[in-house]
């Protein structure tokens, strides 16, 4: 069964790819020959329509991300201003830590060093204003018990946000913004089990907002 299926996978495959661009055959193709992985996107944009359907019905969604400022629009919006008052969702989030004491492994100033190196209008301590402006923003939110926030002193590989069936994975490269990087969907298997773990790893080491981090209030 397992020959059969993976060739079975290749017919469809070279016939779906000469003929077609639909996300459909990607889902066939990953059932068949087992494979973790859903879909592929070009970038970051492409992958904005499935996962803000996704997070619309999830009852966990768990965000590791170097920024947070995607987590004010749209996309995110029935976490936040547009998630019904009956909802109940199990939301974390970590953002990087922009007063981490540990100056020898600075992994935010190393992350603003690689933008600076591929953008000549990126400022020193730009990245870490928009960090702290998005925990400004969730911090309201938290106020409101709607989710639980945590900041991170770890590598910035990339963003992982973990849905109840999927795992969408944004790699940041060193030379590129993230938003020109493709983004990876995969299904609930070893892969999401190992991340899922790797974000709870950092999650028990990471710490709260300090209170001079005063909440934003949150548009009603």
């Amino acid at each position: 069964i397992g020959t059969l299926g993976s060739l079975l996978a290749a017919v469809i495959a070279f016939w779906a790819t000469k003929y077609f661009n639909h996300k459909w055959y990607f889902t066939i193709l990953s059932s068949l020959s087992k494979s973790e992985l859903i879909y592929k996107y070009k970038n970051k944009e492409a992958v904005l329509k499935d996962l803000k359907q996704d997070i619309e019905t999830s009852e966990r969604v768990y965000i590791y991300a170097g920024r947070g400022n995607e987590l004010r629009r749209d996309t995110f919006e029935s976490l936040f201003s547009k998630r019904p008052h009956n909802r109940k969702v199990d939301l974390k989030v970590l953002l990087p830590n922009p007063d981490q004491d540990d100056k020898r492994h600075d992994w935010l100033v190393r992350r603003e060093s690689e933008l600076s190196s591929i953008d000549e209008g990126f400022r020193k301590d730009m990245l870490t204003s928009e960090i702290v402006s998005s925990i400004k923003y969730l911090k309201e939110w938290e106020t409101k018990n709607f989710l639980a926030l945590r900041l991170f002193s770890f590598p910035h590989i990339g963003r992982l946000i973990f849905t109840d069936n999927a795992l969408y994975f944004t790699p940041y490269s060193s030379d590129e913004y993230a938003r020109e990087n493709p983004a990876y969907k995969f299904k609930r298997g070893d892969l999401y089990k190992n991340y899922e773990r790797l974000f709870n790893c950092i999650w028990d080491i990471s710490v709260q907002p300090k209170s001079e981090y005063k909440a934003v209030p949150a548009p009603q």
